[in-house]
């Protein structure tokens, strides 16, 4: 009887154990939902979309990787430029499907704290992210970024560690200017390697 009993219970704690964990799994997956499309401001982009911009007043915006049976491929120059009349943009998922993060995309966007870039972005803007003085947590998956250009992001002040993939080939002038507690986490013997070297910008090689 005892081991019978001490069947049920392992039963019964294996189905509660599942049952929570899909829930975690739903949760997650509605946390990464994408924002309506409906409230982003499009043009046509090679065959494509370019977003740019936004009427929605969602803090935490998931951009679409689709939007009208195409795939967005672009975040338009001052995209969220808009933003610093009313600072309530606090976080931004960017999607694997976007090549390029126009010129000042995100410039002053000054609530905004965490930056999730998809890994299919090749190169980001003039002041995309200048003066987003409150962002602290920036990440950037995979290994497709190419080129950072000019002041993409001076006065990043609150920033404090980036990781950069090896791919990149190009830093343009005063690219991470200003941005006083800034930490690039560069791959040993990589361009960024040699840049942060000779451009005295303190480094994490991994």
């Amino acid at each position: 009887m005892k081991k019978y009993l001490a069947l049920l219970l392992a039963v019964f704690l294996c189905l509660q154990f599942a049952a929570c964990s899909g829930k975690g799994e739903k949760e997650t997956e509605s946390t990464k939902k994408s924002t309506d499309a409906s409230y982003f401001k499009v043009s046509e982009y090679g065959d494509g979309i370019s977003v740019d911009g936004y009427t929605g007043t969602d803090a935490d915006v998931v951009i679409p990787s689709e939007i009208n049976g195409k795939e967005v491929l672009a975040i338009g120059s001052n995209a969220f430029n808009e933003f610093r009349k009313e600072n309530v943009l606090a976080s931004i998922d960017i999607p694997d499907t976007v090549k390029e993060i126009g010129e000042n995309a995100f410039y002053y966007c000054g609530n905004l704290t965490t930056v999730v870039v998809g890994s299919g972005v090749e190169t980001i803007g003039k002041y995309a992210f200048a003066c987003a003085y409150s962002v602290k947590s920036f990440t950037i998956n995979g290994n497709s970024l190419k080129k950072i250009s000019e002041y993409a992001f001076s006065h990043a002040e609150g920033l404090e560690y980036i990781k950069l993939p090896e791919s990149v080939e190009s830093v343009g002038t005063g690219a991470f200017e200003n941005a006083f507690l800034l930490t690039l986490g560069v791959k040993d013997g990589s361009y960024l390697h040699t840049y942060a070297k000779e451009n005295d910008i303190p480094f994490i090689a991994y």
